[in-house]
C-alpha cells in the first residue's frame, strides 16, 4: 500500500513567467466551476490521476493540481510543478503517511512562487517570497460548512477560513517515515488556520514525480469506498457544494444537493432502476465528471463490491 516519494528540485530552473494573483483567482474560479474532488475514477476504474482529469475532470488532489496544471498551460503558457504537502491534523487518518496531499506551484520568478490547493478550497494563493520571510494571510472556504448570515457581503461569509502562511527552509534532512523525506534546504511554507495556531501544516518546494503511487494507493486503499464533490460558485464567486454524493457502508448511495435534505438509495439493481428519474436529475448536473455516464458508474461500482484492494501507478 506503501510506496517511496519520490522529488527533485524545480527552483534551480530560470523563471519569468508572466503570472499574477488576478490570473490565478480566475484560473482556481475556472477550476472550481469545471472540476471536482472525486475518488470514483480511481475505485471503480483503476484509473491514475492523469487519465481521471483527462476522462473525467475530476479525482483526488493530483487530479485537481493537474486539472489546474493543464489549464495554465494551455491558456496562459505557464509551467507549474505539482509539490508534496502535509495536510491539517483535522483531516489526517490515523493510516496516512505525514507527506499525504499534493497542491501546485506556479513560479513568476525566481524570487516569488505561488502555491495554489483546490482541494482545501483556497480563495487566492499563497505567495511564496524567497527574497523575504514576511506573515501573510489568505482564505479558504469551507465548503460543506452553512452560512449563519444572509448577506451577500464575502467580507461577512462565515464559512471562508483565514489561513496564515509563512516561508521556511529546512536545516537537515527531515525523514517523516520510512518511505518519505525530504532534502536539507528545501524552501517550504508552512500553513495554520487563525482559530487553530497549533494545527500546522505545509508545503514543500519540490516536485513530486510519483505522485499517485506515492500518496493516491495509500488514500484510496484506507477510504475504500467512492464520492465525489462537485462545486458551484455563487454571485460573488465564491465556491460551494453543489452535489456531494457518497457511498456509506458500500450498501446505500448518499445524493445531497447543495443544502437540501440528503436522499439514500440502496445500492441494488432494482433500486438503482427503481430510482432512475432521481438518478438522471442527477447526471443532468454531475456527468460531465463521470464521462457523461454516472448511472453507469453506479452499476459498475456494484459489480466490485468485493474488491478489496487498488494499486494505482503514475
Amino acid at each position: 500500500m506503501y510506496n517511496h516519494l519520490k522529488t527533485i528540485e524545480f527552483l534551480n530552473n530560470n523563471f519569468n513567467q508572466n503570472i499574477n494573483q488576478k490570473i490565478l483567482v480566475e484560473a482556481i474560479r475556472y477550476s472550481y466551476e469545471k472540476s471536482a474532488f472525486s475518488t470514483f475514477p480511481y475505485i471503480v476504474y483503476n484509473l491514475n490521476s492523469k487519465t481521471s482529469v483527462e476522462k473525467f475532470n475530476s479525482g483526488n488532489c493530483i487530479s485537481l493540481s493537474m486539472f489546474l496544471k493543464n489549464y495554465l498551460k494551455s491558456t496562459y503558457n505557464i509551467d507549474s510543478y505539482l509539490i508534496p504537502a502535509t495536510i491539517p491534523n483535522k483531516f489526517y487518518q490515523k493510516e496516512y503517511l505525514k507527506i499525504s496531499h499534493v497542491a501546485l506551484a506556479i513560479p513568476k520568478n525566481n524570487k516569488k512562487i505561488y502555491v495554489v490547493d483546490l482541494a482545501f478550497y483556497f480563495i487566492n494563493p499563497i505567495k511564496v517570497r524567497l527574497y523575504k520571510e514576511k506573515d501573510q494571510t489568505i482564505f479558504s472556504k469551507n465548503i460543506y460548512g452553512i452560512e449563519k448570515d444572509t448577506s451577500i457581503d464575502p467580507k461577512l461569509y462565515t464559512t471562508i477560513d483565514r489561513i496564515t502562511s509563512r516561508t521556511k527552509k529546512t536545516e537537515n534532512n527531515v525523514i517523516f517515515n520510512e518511505y518519505q523525506n525530504i532534502p536539507t534546504n528545501t524552501i517550504y511554507t508552512e500553513c495554520f488556520y487563525n482559530n487553530d495556531v497549533n494545527d500546522k501544516w505545509s508545503y514543500y518546494l519540490r516536485e513530486i514525480i510519483n505522485p499517485d503511487s506515492a500518496i493516491t494507493n495509500f488514500f484510496i486503499n484506507i477510504l475504500n469506498r467512492p464520492f465525489i464533490v462537485s462545486t458551484y460558485l455563487d454571485s460573488n464567486n465564491i465556491c460551494h457544494s453543489d452535489y456531494y454524493i457518497r457511498i456509506l457502508a458500500s450498501k446505500y448511495i448518499e445524493i445531497k444537493f447543495r443544502n437540501e435534505p440528503s436522499k439514500l438509495i440502496e445500492l441494488k439493481g432494482d433500486d438503482i432502476r427503481n430510482n432512475k428519474d432521481t438518478l438522471l436529475k442527477v447526471e443532468k448536473y454531475v456527468g460531465k465528471f463521470f464521462n457523461n455516464s454516472f448511472i453507469n458508474c453506479l452499476m459498475d461500482y456494484i459489480n466490485l463490491l468485493n474488491k478489496d484492494t487498488f494499486e494505482i501507478k503514475d
